[in-house]
């Protein structure tokens, strides 16, 4: 009988999902209630004469979990939004996350908005692309856009294309939004429209993440943002692929792993202070729980976590005992009683199948266990001690990602169409550095809100387990099995099967055969040397890691050159013999920059000794913006040149005054000295302004540079047009003449003359522009005389070769091209 509350709540959530499903109209939910009452009133009549009730206490809770479906059913979304263009005024409903420039938030309708041949009623949601207007980039700090602010945008409204097969505008649908807008226009209404505990959590949020990013390189600190805080944005997407491909998605949703660690933390710091099994120790714990989850984002998989997570705490006050599986389903019948359409989420259910597996691999996991350990039982010390529980702790690891992926397996091939392989395997490999990624994120994160320097010491630590993850990520090969005979029939058959399993597994007799294996005699290490068991293997695989980025990151006495693979942009880092570094624009995209020069770095130097942008065109500094907020710069060097016309010239003073960077404009005849026989040297454009004949535009105010280091040069020519190569090649005289040359402007036609280059001379030329770009660059012309000047074998591109590397010792020259990244 004790299976009996269990039915029951299973039945409550096969009809949310039921209802869900079907869709039925509203008008069906008055008779579901009153049917669901008359059945709820038949099986109390039932019970009173002695009859079996169970039955039609099961068929009450299937119809009322319909009926809670259909009564929560939302109103259809607007139609005909497609290429509208409006003018709307919205609420920003969530933090807003960056892309690229823009900020991306949800905007909720504030008044009625006619569309086309629809309308916008309040409340209605829109997915929005925006810039943030000039005038909050200089009256505030970054963020510029925030929650609760109430903005008036005008732009095009568009139904997004389906990714792959994946349909992303039903997706939105299922989340409320009726369609995707391009702002063009954005004007500030009002601020604090917003519920004050939600925005005071989304800036204690915002500041945990920045202090993340200034103490963790990247990719590193996207990764502890997603496992701290479960903000995904900040993830570059070549590591959620990697993630994807290896079967590791799950471990980027904060769920029961990390909720776990939360709590078992707080309550081990309580018991230590306060005494086992304090009451006091075990409420803070359970606050802690929910403090952690709200802070996270409320996702389903942590609101999940958070709600079995209380109910364990609350066994343990009370002294009474409940089955997991009683657990996941009350939590599920929770969630699913306040908000139905939580059914038809991914999240939620991957996280309660996955869970499921957790229950049905517990049994067998103490089965194992007992097993391996009664030969163990009688050996006092000694290496089989340490052997025993290490064993252990791989049973376990690998019965549990057995039994998740197993259980999981349908939802993710239905939904993706594919099965990751080396799902298990690479599960196995990274749990062992989950804990520590996530305590060292953490810690980071928090005392960075204080004490940023001794942030940066323990983002050093936390680099290491967040490194391991990623490696794990990249070096399991993409297996992916493709899965077109699992249609939804076969889905659910197995997910029941998964679910009975679960049942069988949480059953008395289950119970009792495990309590019965339990009391064989079998070792286990308590205290310090069970810690450390666990521990010495993480402890050995981050230090190895970070002996080997420092050691790789060590200067060897020779100076590199860096033209790194930034997509269409440009973006030089300089690192001289005695290991400074300079960076020369930041290309289109923070995230892509901020991991290419953090491989480059060690991973605790958060700091520039030069940042220098040769424009504000957005292919150049749009990088840099990112770049600027996360390191500290020496200083900061720019032309001065029409620089108050650029678009991003709100945000490049923005970041330049709340950084407090030390900034200085530069012209020809400025002397730079990197290092003992490094030296940079402007070469355009004039002290006295652009000559006359030149065309005023921000490409020929662009830094021209020349680097020099023993008898090897560089000429850095930003995107400086024809005419401003003809001035150059008059005034500069045999300062234009070069070893290497960065070709101008991406490759563009107007740019780089034979008369430039025969007055150039160089050896080598590198391209920075994106693949398949949409301006055509390099164009075939300049490839062309290019080759004829240099040779093809000399002319390198970062579409096609990658981050192109120049290494010297001042005498000679060698070139490292590293593989294009695909974009």
């Amino acid at each position: 009988m004790r299976l009996v509350p269990d039915l029951i709540l299973a039945a409550l959530v096969a009809g949310v999902g039921v209802g869900v499903w079907f869709g039925w109209p509203h008008s069906s939910a008055l008779p579901l209630l009153l049917l669901a009452l008359a059945a709820s009133g038949f099986a109390l009549t039932c019970r009173l004469f002695g009859l079996p009730a169970g039955p039609m206490l099961l068929a009450a809770a299937l119809i009322f979990g319909v009926w809670r479906a259909e009564s929560a059913a939302e109103p259809a979304l607007p139609t005909a939004l497609t290429g509208s263009n409006i003018t709307v005024t919205m609420l920003i409903a969530d933090a807003p996350e960056t892309s690229g420039s823009r900020y991306r938030f949800r905007g909720r309708v504030v008044v009625d908005s006619e569309v086309g041949l629809s309308s916008l009623p309040t409340g209605s949601n829109l997915l929005v692309y925006a810039l943030p207007p000039d005038e909050l980039v200089a009256q505030r700090s970054r963020p510029f856009l925030r929650y609760g602010d109430t903005l008036r945008v005008s732009g095009s409204v568009e139904r997004p294309e389906p990714i792959g097969d994946f349909d992303y505008a039903a997706w939105l649908e299922s989340q409320g939004i009726a369609g995707v807008m391009w702002a063009r226009e954005v004007e500030l209404v009002a601020t604090d429209g917003g519920f004050w505990p939600t925005a005071m959590l989304h800036g204690v949020r915002t500041a945990l993440a920045s202090a993340i990013q200034r103490s963790i390189p990247e990719p590193q600190a996207g990764l502890a943002q997603a496992l701290m805080l479960g903000i995904r944005s900040e993830l570059p997407q070549p590591v959620k692929e990697s993630f994807r491909t290896a079967g590791m998605s799950h471990l980027l949703a904060i769920s029961g792993l990390h909720v776990g660690i939360v709590m078992a933390l707080t309550l081990a710091s309580g018991s230590a202070l306060a005494g086992r099994n304090n009451p006091g120790a075990i409420l803070t714990a359970a606050l802690v729980v929910w403090a952690y989850a709200v802070l996270s984002g409320l996702d389903p998989p942590v609101v999940r976590a958070a709600i079995m997570g209380n109910l364990f705490l609350l066994q343990g006050l009370l002294g009474r005992g409940m089955r997991g599986l009683t657990a996941l389903l009350l939590a599920g019948a929770a969630m699913l009683l306040i908000d139905p359409h939580l059914f038809s989420s991914l999240s939620f259910q991957l996280s309660f199948t996955a869970m499921a597996g957790v229950i049905l691999g517990l049994p067998l996991i103490t089965a194992l266990t007992a097993a391996v350990s009664a030969p163990l039982s009688g050996s006092p010390s000694g290496p089989a001690r340490w052997g025993g529980y290490g064993l252990s702790l791989l049973i376990a690891s690998v019965v549990i990602s057995t039994t998740t992926t197993l259980a999981t397996l349908p939802l993710v091939a239905w939904h993706f169409g594919e099965i990751p392989l080396m799902s298990v395997p690479a599960t196995i490999l990274a749990m062992p550095a989950m804990a520590a990624a996530l305590v060292g994120a953490a810690a980071t994160s928090v005392v960075g809100l204080f004490a940023p320097a001794l942030a940066s010491a323990l983002g050093t630590l936390a680099w290491a387990p967040l490194a391991w993850l990623i490696w794990v990520a990249n070096a399991m090969p993409p297996l992916l099995l493709s899965a077109p005979w699992l249609t939804a029939p076969v889905a659910a058959g197995w997910l029941g099967m998964t679910g009975l399993l679960a049942v069988l597994a949480s059953s008395g007799r289950t119970r009792r055969a495990v309590a019965a294996l339990r009391r064989r005699p079998r070792w286990r290490p308590a205290g310090l040397p069970g810690f450390l068991a666990g521990a010495v293997p993480v402890a050995a695989i981050a230090a190895l890691l970070l002996f080997s980025q420092f050691a790789s990151a060590k200067s060897d006495g020779l100076l590199h050159v860096y033209a790194l693979d930034v997509g269409q942009g440009d973006a030089i880092l300089i690192v001289t013999p005695e290991g400074r570094q300079m960076l020369v624009d930041g290309g289109p995209d923070a995230e892509t920059t901020l991991v290419a020069v953090s491989s480059l770095m060690p991973p605790g130097d958060r700091s520039l000794d030069v940042v220098a942008a040769t424009h504000l065109d957005s292919d150049h500094v749009g990088g840099l913006l990112g770049v600027l907020d996360r390191y500290r710069a020496g200083a900061v060097a720019h032309s001065g040149n029409s620089q108050a016309a650029a678009a991003l010239h709100p945000q490049w003073e923005g970041v330049l005054r709340d950084r407090e960077h030390p900034v200085a404009v530069l012209h020809a005849g400025h002397r730079i000295q990197l290092g003992r026989k490094v030296t940079l040297e402007t070469l355009y454009p004039p002290p006295e302004g652009l000559p006359a004949g030149i065309a005023k535009n921000a490409n020929n105010g662009s830094l021209a540079l020349r680097l020099d280091y023993g008898e090897v040069s560089f000429l850095l020519t930003g995107d400086i047009e024809a005419d401003a190569e003809r001035h150059l090649a008059v005034v500069a005289g045999d300062k234009l003449r070069a070893d290497v040359l960065k070709v101008a402007h991406h490759g563009s036609r107007t740019s780089t003359t034979q008369s430039f280059l025969d007055a150039v001379k160089a050896r080598s030329a590198v391209i920075s522009a994106g693949r398949d770009n949409r301006f055509g660059h390099p164009h075939g012309d300049v490839m062309q005389r290019l080759e004829s000047s240099i040779g093809s074998e000399q002319v390198f591109l970062t579409a096609r070769d990658g981050t192109v590397e120049y290494i010297s010792d001042g005498e000679s020259l060698w070139v490292k091209t590293h593989g294009a990244i695909a974009r």
